[in-house]
């Protein structure tokens, strides 16, 4: 597998959003505390019970937010670069 790194250096969209990525990853907690005010909108459009419980989508938590963004460059990078097989 190809590994993100190879993709940073991209001059295109896909580079792009993987320096974004890295940078908000790299950043620190208030800087994915400003990504979560910027979710609100997105978190009360979600249904309750994607947003309770031990498995739920927090999407003010910082910490969650980095595992998304990792699961973001292991999952959805490769498909857009059509790297991924198909399901």
């Amino acid at each position: 597998m190809i590994r993100s790194a190879n993709w940073y250096g991209l001059d295109d969209p896909i580079g792009e959003l993987v320096r974004l990525i890295h940078g908000i990853k790299a950043g620190s907690t208030e800087d994915l505390t400003s990504l979560a005010v910027e979710l609100v909108d997105l978190r009360r459009k979600l249904p309750v019970a994607l947003t309770e419980g031990d498995e739920a989508i927090r999407l003010e938590d910082p910490e969650f937010l980095r595992q998304v963004l990792d699961e973001v460059e292991r999952s959805l990078i490769p498909r857009l670069l059509g790297l991924a097989g198909n399901p």
